[in-house]
């Protein structure tokens, strides 16, 4: 197999870096957010391109707009937009109920801190459906609702708003840790007693296929955290379950379910990890990927103690972290841009729960279902990178991008059309990057290893991808990457692997 420098179909690339073509697709096109992320790199006059489309009472252009304004002239000058141009007073008088305009403007606001303005947002969007901040956004993605939560959280410890301001988020508790001790707070730096105190039964679930090569590093590193580790194996045909009975006989905890066929429904399978954990006593429940692993911070004893304070409904969410070399280089997170400016989020996953007992998945949610049941009672939530999760997708960039390469795949073989695609952020700016095969390293001891393990996961994608590219030849010019760049000796079945 060739070398994994440089193998991106540049074709592929959409061409967000000629100033004159996002500014027509920013004025022409309905996905305009990323041409404004685009336009941030190369075009240094934004009123030009605001007037040409902007109509002060028409609240979508006023929208687009401060996308353009906040993306190249910064918070300032968006801020500063949402008050000259009056809109802000339609907003306060209840008139737009745009969610998509509301969470713009409260990453202006926050980070303008206007607290007044910005509580009176964060009520809005706290009032939808009469429910709380943040499930009365009504946002599907799974990650999303944390990433949000967060960083509101992260605005409102950090720049000296009071509650009085902006009414606060009473239903996240933020946990630190200190000396190996847990500290509870509120969103304005108190320290509260969140209450709880159950001797908790913790229960991780992992779904699982084909990952023989990972499977027993993800094991271990979770197993002394957990009374039982509940594994999902759906459908295997490799070496995945040899490798777990061999962690089972070594004595760790470890309950197996294994599919008769492929079932590929997370929703489904969840409910069966769950029912199955509740059957052997289990209390509270996380859950982990064969590419995830808690950070050094998070020890047996930090988790139990977190999950002791948690009741019945409350979720556990931690930052999820990319990890590699010099990320930043060719990748960023605030660069990845969809129908929502929450999408411009550091991300972070809700990965555990405090079980009711009787909440059940939904059955028609078959991908990205999120980790609880249930709509939750509150978030604890984790603000610092040393209390995470380490999330191993990006070992380099050639690996992140076959991964999606994957999923293109996987939708065409599924439905035989192309993915709506929310990662135009992968750009022939960024794919050319040197850095974008340089190896991990991280300092932690749970990740020692990983160089080894899961690097080979970039090959065994990169060969999935090239049968997938045989089987259907009008995907190949859609790839990100040139698979005619790589040999053709070795072939995969293209859903082998989520």
């Amino acid at each position: 197999m060739h070398s994994l420098e440089n193998p991106f179909n540049i074709n592929s690339v959409r061409p967000l870096n000629d100033p004159k073509e996002c500014e027509k697709l920013y004025i022409k096109e309905v996905n305009y957010v990323p041409y404004a992320f685009g336009l941030k790199w190369n075009y240094a006059d934004y009123e030009a391109i605001v007037s040409r489309f902007y109509q002060d009472d028409n609240i979508g252009a006023f929208k687009r707009a401060l996308y353009l304004i906040d993306a190249i002239g910064g918070t300032q000058a968006a801020y500063e937009f949402t008050n000259t141009k009056g809109r802000f007073k339609s907003v306060q008088l209840g008139e737009v109920q745009d969610q998509e305009l509301l969470l713009l403007l409260l990453k202006v606001l926050g980070e303008a801190k206007a607290w007044p303005e910005f509580g009176f947002v964060l009520n809005l969007l706290c009032s939808g459906a009469g429910r709380a901040m943040p499930r009365g956004l009504g946002n599907p993605d799974l990650y999303v609702h944390a990433s949000l939560n967060a960083n509101i959280a992260a605005h409102l410890i950090s720049d000296g708003a009071t509650a009085g301001e902006v009414g606060g988020l009473q239903d996240t508790v933020l946990l630190d840790v200190r000396d190996g001790s847990v500290v509870f707070r509120d969103c304005f730096k108190n320290e509260i007693d969140p209450g709880g105190r159950a001797k908790p039964v913790i229960v991780a679930m992992m779904r699982v296929r084909n990952e023989a090569a990972t499977i027993k590093f993800a094991i271990e590193a979770i197993a002394s955290h957990v009374d039982q580790v509940v594994i999902f194996d759906d459908h295997s045909n490799d070496d995945t379950v040899a490798r777990i009975e061999e962690c089972r006989s070594d004595g760790l905890p470890i309950d197996l379910i294994r599919a008769d066929a492929w079932l590929f429904n997370e929703s489904l399978i969840h409910q069966i990890l769950v029912d199955r954990g509740r059957e052997l006593g289990g209390t509270h429940f996380l859950q982990v990927d064969a590419d995830e692993v808690l950070s050094d911070q998070i020890t047996p004893g930090v988790l139990r103690a977190i999950m002791s304070a948690m009741s019945p409904g409350d979720i556990l969410a931690l930052p999820w972290l990319n990890l590699t070399a010099d990320m930043g280089a060719y990748y960023s997170e605030d660069r990845i841009v969809g129908l929502l400016p929450s999408r411009g989020l550091k991300k972070f996953k809700d990965v555990g729960f405090a079980d009711d007992g009787f909440s059940q998945f939904p059955e028609w949610q078959y991908a990205h279902v999120n980790v609880a049941p249930f709509t939750y009672t509150r978030r604890f939530l984790s603000l610092s990178d040393s209390i995470s999760l380490y999330h191993l997708e990006q070992i380099n960039l050639v690996n992140f991008v076959a991964k999606k390469d994957w999923y293109r795949a996987r939708a065409f073989d599924q439905n035989k059309k192309l993915p709506v695609d929310p990662y135009l952020d992968i750009r022939l700016q960024l794919l050319q990057m040197p850095d974008s095969t340089r190896p991990l390293e991280v300092k932690s001891r749970r990740v020692d290893k990983v160089n080894d393990l899961f690097g080979a996961l970039t090959e065994w994608r990169i060969e999935s991808n090239m049968t997938a590219c045989d089987k259907y030849p009008a995907l190949r010019p859609h790839m990100y990457i040139d698979y005619g760049h790589f040999s053709t000796s070795l072939a995969n079945n293209i859903s082998e692997k989520r």
